[in-house]
């Protein structure tokens, strides 16, 4: 089942997208989940429209900017430093620049199954148990990134304590878009143990995980302080952002330096983008309850179908880290993307099952989760388990 041209889409509202002829599509992916609260909610296009009258861009400082800084270090406040920039690959780009400039040393090490975003540096993971580019034209960086194998860390800490006089910081997203699953929790608190007692930087990719969790992120959740992390995405509400939060101590360390570190670009920080994520941030900082009805409904299709699945004897199940999910084509206990890949077959499962839920009238994004937003309504969710229910018995009859 291949589609043979790709859907395009021409408006957008609430939980559904719409075609060049006026197909309507519920959407589970939410601009690869970025958008938390659903497409064109009313709270953000009436502050946008106000926005829009006093300015586009200034690249300067602003109003916006301000007070988006001033609510993310209150709310964060184990930093007191935030830099804005376009991406969370930009803000993840920031953070390895800081940390090279502290540690006078230029390699890092990264987990294995990470998504840090599309600028060379990150653009590694193992496969075969071999460290390799995931684009061609970026070999030159390949020395510098040591990998660990995600959720092995008797390996990784082996790695670690083998480089650990070489590299500037580890980077490590909290929860993998690869495999949202609790386990990554215990690794992830390992490994920031590991950096913590060795002295070596460690940053918390949230790029995915930002305001989509407990606590609206993380480390906070679990308590825990890296020297940096990283956001996007969901701060943004469907415009470009990049969030690098500077801890107190490694802020200090910056303005002991001889020369500063750059942080520039023409629309950081822009009004447009600084408007819309603020007023998302405090709807979601003050309506707590929100988090807690998204991960109700993402309970529900992991229940269902994983239930389904088990009493018909389907290698098939959901995995889910709150409102992050993953269908993967497997029963078996896998700890983390080299497995799950095992059973995907190059991804051609998942494509199966992408065309076949798009011809169905629901979009998935391309990397294969599904994310659920506070504008998906029951009757959403109940035609999704019943359209994935009706591919597994398509699937496995043939």
């Amino acid at each position: 089942m291949i589609l043979k041209k790709n859907i395009i889409f021409k408006k957008s509202k609430n939980s559904n997208l719409w075609d060049l002829k006026n197909n309507r599509y519920i959407d589970f992916s939410m601009s690869n989940g970025a958008l938390i609260l659903g497409h064109s909610n009313r709270l953000q296009i009436n502050t946008l429209k106000k926005q829009i009258n006093y300015g586009l861009n200034y690249s300067n400082d602003n109003l916006p900017k301000y007070n988006y800084s001033k609510a993310l270090l209150k709310y964060f406040n184990d930093f007191n430093e935030v830099v804005f920039s376009n991406s969370g690959s930009e803000a993840n780009t920031r953070a390895y620049r800081i940390c090279k400039s502290i540690s006078k040393k230029q390699d890092f090490a990264m987990v294995s199954g990470a998504w840090h975003g599309s600028l060379d540096s990150f653009m590694f993971d193992l496969i075969n148990g071999k460290k390799t580019s995931l684009s061609s034209g970026n070999k030159d960086n390949l020395s510098n990134v040591h990998i660990l194998p995600h959720n092995d860390l008797k390996k990784s800490l082996k790695i670690l304590r083998k480089f650990k006089n070489k590299i500037c910081m580890i980077i490590i997203e909290c929860v993998q878009a690869s495999f949202p699953h609790i386990k990554n929790i215990k690794y992830l608190k390992s490994i920031y143990n590991f950096a913590k007692k060795n002295g070596i930087l460690i940053v918390f990719d949230e790029v995915i995980t930002g305001l989509r969790v407990a606590k609206l992120a993380i480390h906070k959740k679990y308590n825990l302080k890296p020297d940096i992390v990283t956001f996007g995405k969901c701060f943004g509400a469907g415009l470009p952002i990049g969030i690098t939060l500077i801890s107190k101590k490694i802020s200090n360390k910056l303005k002991k330096l001889e020369k500063k570190v750059f942080f520039g670009g023409t629309f950081s920080g822009n009004p447009i983008a600084m408007t819309s994520g603020l007023e998302t941030f405090r709807y979601l900082k003050k309506n707590n309850k929100i988090n807690n009805r998204i991960n109700k409904m993402s309970m529900k299709i992991e229940n269902e179908i994983n239930n389904y699945t088990k009493k018909n004897g389907i290698e098939f199940k959901i995995i889910r880290y709150e409102s992050i999910l993953r269908p993967i084509f497997t029963s078996n206990e896998i700890f983390g993307k080299i497995e799950r890949s095992k059973f995907d077959y190059q991804n051609k499962n998942s494509n199966f099952l992408r065309n076949f839920l798009i011809i169905n009238k629901i979009n998935l994004p391309r990397n294969g989760c599904i994310f659920i937003s506070a504008s998906h309504k029951r009757s959403d969710i109940i035609y999704l388990i019943s359209c994935l229910k009706k591919f597994l018995k398509t699937y496995y009859d043939n």
